[in-house]
């Protein structure tokens, strides 16, 4: 190869042979079998500036594995029982990435090898989005013999991170935990956003515990997106509270609570014809 130098001269090169220069004799500053003292040092210089192949690697001039390329990787890996499907999704379960991270608990589930510890040590991660993975696969979790998944939720209910709270109720809803309840009805009572209480509205209803009947009458009574939400909890409790607070809704001045009521009384003709 050649490229005009300094002042009109061609230099000639071709890939070094050894760690020290180029193996092209034309070109006397690369010339490994010319490298003595007489080199002229600028020569050498000029080649070592100019052609890449005679240039040392620098890794923090090279990108490496993008984090798209080691989530595509884990993906794969998920799909696959291999010693090195495993052990890649394990190495990603500590990485320093988070997104690593998040993918590896999904990957850990499509094994079936999601353990209890995987979701509790996830819960309480630094980052809001393996948190919040962590609390939508615990929805799909078995039983938890010991209750360390069920305490790690209720008290993931305090997360600074509305996201990941909104997670959790549904997760405890979804698992029918009702060791949670007293959590769940302070979180409805407490909370200052209204995402928040209206998932915690609708995990007392998938509960259907009497305990937590007060709280979803009362939220028939905030706003209209609360109210909607408090009418599918009505459909699990039974009462006269619960249908007159139901006559009350279905007159509601915004029409997606009464289609709502609607909807669940012809759910409840149904079931009944």
């Amino acid at each position: 190869m050649r490229a005009p130098g300094r002042d009109g001269e061609v230099l000639f090169w071709d890939a070094p042979t050894d760690d020290e220069g180029c193996n092209e004799h034309r070109h006397e500053g690369c010339n490994t079998e010319k490298k003595d003292a007489s080199t002229p040092p600028d020569a050498r210089s000029r080649c070592w500036g100019r052609h890449t192949s005679c240039m040392g690697h620098n890794p923090d001039t090279v990108p490496g594995v993008t984090l798209r390329e080691q989530r595509t990787a884990l993906l794969a890996a998920a799909n696959a029982t291999d010693e090195a499907a495993r052990s890649l999704v394990d190495g990603a379960i500590l990485s320093p990435e988070a997104a690593l991270r998040a993918s590896a608990l999904s990957a850990l589930r499509h094994q079936d090898r999601l353990a209890v510890s995987h979701l509790v040590h996830a819960l309480n991660d630094p980052s809001p989005l393996v948190r919040r993975r962590a609390a939508q696969l615990a929805s799909t979790q078995g039983p938890d013999a010991s209750g360390d998944l069920s305490a790690a939720l209720i008290h993931a209910l305090d997360d600074e991170d509305v996201s990941v709270v909104v997670s959790v109720l549904v997760a405890l809803g979804d698992r029918q935990d009702v060791a949670a309840l007293g959590a769940i009805c302070d979180t409805c009572r407490s909370h200052s956003d209204a995402l928040v209480v209206e998932e915690a509205v609708a995990t007392l209803g998938a509960l259907g515990d009497p305990r937590g009947l007060d709280l979803v009458l009362a939220a028939t009574e905030g706003k209209p997106a609360l109210r909607r939400r408090s009418v599918a909890a009505l459909g699990a409790f039974e009462g006269d509270h619960v249908e007159a607070a139901l006559d009350r809704l279905a007159n509601d001045r915004d029409w997606q609570v009464r289609q709502a009521v609607a909807m669940l009384r012809r759910e409840d003709n149904s079931a009944i014809g």
